[in-house]
C-alpha cells in the first residue's frame, strides 16, 4: 500500500458505524477530520476521543465533522460512545480496508495506528498528524483549520 501524503484524494469508503451506514464522499464540502486510533475504552483513545467531543463545537465552527475508525466492532464502538457521551461517528473496520487504505494498519498488533487526517470539502488530505496529543488534540486540529480559510 502506498504511503498516503498531504494533496493526495482521501481513500473513500462506505463502512458500518454507529450512525449506519458511511460514506466518506458524503462528507464533501465539509472539512473532516478523520481519526484512526488503536481500541476502544483504553485510557489514550479515550482522552483523545473526549478532547473532540469536548472541542466539537469550536471544529463544526470550522466547518469539520469528526469520524473515528478503529478495528473494533459496533457493539464495542456503541459502548464506548454511550459510556462517554461521544457526539460523533465511530467507524467500525474489522477487516482493516479502512486502515490499510490510509496505510495506519500496525500488522503485528493487528490494529490500526493513532493517526489523525484533515480532509478538506473536495476530499483532499490537508493536514496529517502521525503524532497525537490524546489531552488537546482537539485543538491541535483546530489550529489547523484556521490555516486551512
Amino acid at each position: 500500500m502506498p504511503e498516503i501524503r498531504i494533496g493526495d484524494g482521501a481513500p473513500d469508503f462506505i463502512a458500518d458505524s454507529t450512525q449506519g451506514k458511511i460514506s466518506l464522499k458524503n462528507y464533501r464540502g465539509k472539512n473532516v477530520v478523520l481519526y484512526f486510533y488503536v481500541k476502544d475504552q483504553t485510557p489514550g483513545c479515550t482522552m483523545q476521543s473526549c478532547s473532540l467531543r469536548d472541542g466539537i463545537e469550536k471544529l463544526k465552527a470550522h466547518n469539520a465533522e469528526v469520524l473515528g475508525v478503529s478495528v473494533d466492532g459496533l457493539d464495542s464502538h456503541n459502548n464506548f460512545m454511550s459510556k462517554y457521551n461521544l457526539n460523533f461517528p465511530l467507524v467500525a473496520d474489522p477487516d482493516f480496508k479502512i486502515s490499510k487504505a490510509y496505510d495506519v494498519f500496525n500488522e503485528e498488533r493487528q490494529m490500526s495506528r493513532r493517526v489523525t487526517f484533515l480532509i478538506d470539502k473536495n476530499g483532499v488530505i490537508r493536514h496529517i498528524f502521525p503524532k497525537v496529543d490524546v489531552q488537546a488534540h482537539a485543538e491541535e486540529v483546530v489550529e489547523v483549520l484556521k490555516s486551512m480559510k
